[in-house]
This record gives structure tokens, C-alpha cells and sequence, in this order.
């Protein structure tokens, strides 16, 4: 996988107009992280399932391809162990002995086996009627630069702020493993992922670099703000410029 360089890094960081952040943000969006992987035959339902879960707009789906099945005879071809590095972290904060796939996770809260579709949508519910603690979050191009707008919040306690660059749509011809001679088609494959630092409950602004960012098929970003450095989600945006499906 290609990996974001240190061109990512913040370049600069300043208050902002709280009100004026919140005015201009989106409405709030719910996050999805699917943990799945080209050499595991239990993942196409839920693969499919996520992509009809990235046409809504109040739903932000992550496609997150981790490498521990890779030694099943087919190297998955957007596999990241720091997706697998990801996932073992909320496993250990979920209290569960070990990972697998398909996996969901929901808001940074729940997690549901990736079969569990009515058990995912009725946690999405659950989660947009929790509007308490959210955080408004936009996100902006201005020239060369993507602007990472966050407001401040009712929460008492720091937020990591993660970065992701993504493909929104993917076809892959695989050849062997456990999905020998399917052509599978993949949405929001994350492509690329970044810690962008803290925040601390105050309204701020960063502005990133985007030179890495739309580039290798990448034609979506998103940005996530979650309690402490994996835990539930307070606020997210996503950028999509030509967005396809």
C-alpha cells in the first residue's frame, strides 16, 4: 500500500470562529470501519453490504483491508498491517481475544460481525440519536491545501484526529486463496492513514497538503475526531471531489 509521506503533515494551526465552523458544517455523519480482506470467502456479503452503505450520505464507510489472511495463497492487494494494528486496538478495548473478518465496527462503539446487518443499521440509528456530544467537523480545499475545520465540544477530554485518504470504488480480479476467480468490487478502500495530533475541546483549523492526496486512484479523504486515541467517535467529515459510485 502507499503510504502518506511527510508532506501530510499539519502545517499550520489557528483558532477559528466556533460559530462559524458550525454553521458551515455538514450534517453530522455516522462512521463504519469494515475490517475485511480479499482472502477471506466469509467477506464478499459484507463487502457488497458496505458498499451500499457508502451511497448514503449521513454514513461514512471505511474499508479497512488487514494482512493476516494474506498467507492463504493470495496477498490482499490493499492490505496495511497498520489496519491490522487498528483493529487488534479495539479488539483489546472491546474486550475481545482476538480479531477477525468481516468485522464492523460502528461510531468507535460497537462492533457486529460483518453478516449482522440489521444489528449494524439499527447501531447507526442509535448512534445519529446521540447528538450530544458531536462535534462539528468540515473539511475544505483552498488551492493546495485541504482545511481540517474542527468546533468545540461538550467533551471533557482530549481526541485524536485521524486522516484518511481513500478509493472510493475498486475492482480486483483474484486469481487464487479462498476467492480464486471472483472479480470482487471494493468501496472507500482506505488507501492511506494518518494521526494528524490532538485535539484538546477547542475550536481549531489545520491545514494539511494535499500533493499525496488525490493521487494513485485516491478520490476521497475523510477526517474523524475520536475520544481519546481509539474510542467512540465525535465527529467526522468526508471530502469526495467527483464523487462516483
Amino acid at each position: 500500500m502507499l503510504r502518506l509521506n511527510r508532506c501530510w503533515l499539519a502545517l499550520c494551526l489557528w483558532a477559528a470562529p466556533a460559530i462559524a465552523i458550525a454553521q458551515a458544517a455538514p450534517e453530522p455523519l455516522v462512521v463504519v470501519e469494515l475490517y475485511t480482506s480479499q482472502g477471506c470467502n466469509a467477506c464478499p456479503p459484507a463487502d457488497a453490504f458496505i458498499g451500499q452503505l457508502s451511497r448514503r450520505p449521513d454514513v461514512l464507510v471505511l474499508g479497512l483491508h488487514v494482512d493476516y489472511w494474506d498467507y492463504l495463497g493470495w496477498k490482499d492487494a490493499f492490505a496495511d498491517h497498520r489496519h491490522t494494528e487498528r483493529q487488534q486496538a479495539y479488539a483489546r478495548g472491546f474486550g475481545q481475544r482476538g480479531v477477525y473478518t468481516p468485522q464492523v465496527v460502528v461510531a468507535g462503539r460497537s462492533q457486529h460481525m460483518g453478516s449482522a446487518k440489521d444489528g449494524i443499521l439499527a447501531t447507526i440509528e442509535e448512534d445519529k440519536a446521540r447528538p450530544e456530544l458531536r462535534l462539528a467537523v468540515r473539511l475544505r480545499r483552498l488551492d493546495d491545501l485541504l482545511l481540517v475545520q474542527i468546533g468545540a465540544g461538550a467533551y471533557q477530554g482530549d481526541g485524536t484526529i485521524w486522516l484518511f485518504a481513500y478509493q472510493q470504488r475498486a475492482t480486483i480480479e483474484i486469481k487464487r486463496g479462498e476467492n480464486a476467480g471472483r472479480s470482487m468490487t471494493y468501496h472507500n478502500v482506505v488507501r492511506g492513514m494518518r494521526n494528524l495530533g490532538m485535539w484538546r475541546g477547542q475550536e481549531m483549523e489545520i491545514a494539511v497538503q494535499m500533493d499525496d492526496l488525490f493521487r494513485d486512484q485516491r478520490d476521497g479523504c475523510a477526517v474523524v475526531v475520536q475520544q481519546g486515541m481509539l474510542g467512540p467517535v465525535l465527529g467526522a467529515a468526508k471530502l469526495e471531489p467527483g464523487r462516483r459510485r
